[in-house]
This record gives structure tokens, C-alpha cells and sequence, in this order.
């Protein structure tokens, strides 16, 4: 003989009769904590200068002593250019690790920003050519979000990159560029690791 559904452990005839004992409230939903940064940079270019003669590539100062191994050792001190925007002819696909909307969506809500997610944090000012100015650094490239019905995508010269061709007016002006970027981790500010260690290997799902 069946058992009877009305006897199980559990059931109820209508779920919806059922009151909670702590009622779903959205504003009271914790998702973690998150720290936002303006911007990151590592190696050379945490150290760079504002650029001098060349406004497209910036400029760092190092010193370091050479030694023969023996008695005679000598110091150092260089200024080395480093690779600008103008540079850059590609980007590694995989970088991107998530688009907004999805490219293709025909059904993206238009009151949604436009976004990427990249891998590495610091990429947005990996190039930029300007010394950090407190919390605002310009980063060296951005998202352009343009009417379709007045723009045209056209080949690049040979090795770059295709190119964008439209309107000067559907194009936002770069003065506000610097808070269109931020690097996330997740965890609180205070007893955070230092930025070298969130942008290794082991802080990656973080980042």
C-alpha cells in the first residue's frame, strides 16, 4: 500500500498558506564586502614620472650598482621610456573575462552601463603615460558606446587594430576618463594584503 502524501514529514497542502519565521527583506541582503580602488599599478610603472618631451610615453629613473664581482662597482642611474598607448596594436582575449551586455544581445536594458571585466586589475593604467595625481589617474584606453546608425567599424593600417569611425558629438569628452575605471576585491579595507600580493596568483579569484 502507497503511503499517503498528507503523512510525510515536511508536507504541506499549500505552501504559500506556510508564513516565514524571518521574512525575505531585499535591504537587509548581505552580499560580502568589497573594496574599490581608484587604480593599481605594479613594477615600473608604480614608479613612473609624468612624460617630458614624448606626452604619449612615460618616463621612470632607476639606480642600481654594477660590480665586477671583484672590488671595482660603480653606480648607476638611468631613465628608461616606457611603452606607451600608441604602443599597444592587440589585446589578449582572454583578459576579457566578462562583457556587458553580452556581445550579440539583441535584449540588453538600456538603463544598464556598458562594461568590461578584465583579468589583471592593473591593466585599465598599465599604459597610461602619467604619474599618479592622488586618486585620479587617466587610464590609457576606454569603452565607446556609439549609435550603430552613425557609426562605421573600417579596416586598421596592416598590423592594427581595426578602427571606429563617428560622429565627434557621440563621442564623451576624456575630462572625467579617470573615474571610469576601479579595480574590485573582495574583503574589507582594513588588514587587506598589500596590492602586490592581491595582484599575485593566489589573490587571483579575488581580484
Amino acid at each position: 500500500m502507497a503511503a499517503s502524501l498528507s503523512s510525510a514529514t515536511g508536507y504541506v497542502t499549500n505552501a504559500f498558506s506556510v508564513a516565514l519565521a524571518t521574512p525575505f527583506v531585499p535591504e537587509n541582503t548581505v552580499f560580502g564586502t568589497f573594496t574599490f580602488m581608484p587604480w593599481v599599478r605594479t613594477g615600473l610603472a608604480a614608479a613612473q614620472e609624468s612624460p617630458g618631451v614624448d606626452p604619449l610615453r612615460a618616463t621612470v629613473r632607476i639606480q642600481f650598482a654594477v660590480s665586477d664581482g671583484a672590488v671595482l662597482s660603480e653606480a648607476v642611474d638611468k631613465t628608461l621610456v616606457l611603452r606607451g598607448p600608441g604602443d599597444v596594436v592587440g589585446l589578449d582575449p582572454a583578459q576579457i573575462i566578462r562583457r556587458f551586455p553580452a556581445d550579440g544581445a539583441i535584449d540588453a536594458e538600456e538603463s544598464l552601463l556598458a562594461h568590461i571585466e578584465f583579468d589583471r586589475p592593473e591593466l585599465p593604467w598599465l599604459f597610461s603615460p602619467f604619474a599618479s595625481a592622488g586618486d585620479r589617474i587617466a587610464p590609457w584606453l576606454a569603452l565607446v558606446v556609439c549609435d550603430a546608425t552613425r557609426s562605421t567599424e573600417e579596416p586598421g593600417a596592416p598590423g592594427m587594430p581595426r578602427q571606429l569611425r563617428t560622429r565627434l558629438g557621440e563621442l564623451q569628452s576624456l575630462d572625467d576618463s579617470w573615474a571610469w575605471a576601479h579595480t574590485q576585491v573582495v574583503g574589507p579595507a582594513a588588514g587587506a594584503p598589500s596590492v602586490a600580493d592581491r595582484l599575485s596568483a593566489g589573490h587571483g579569484p579575488v581580484n
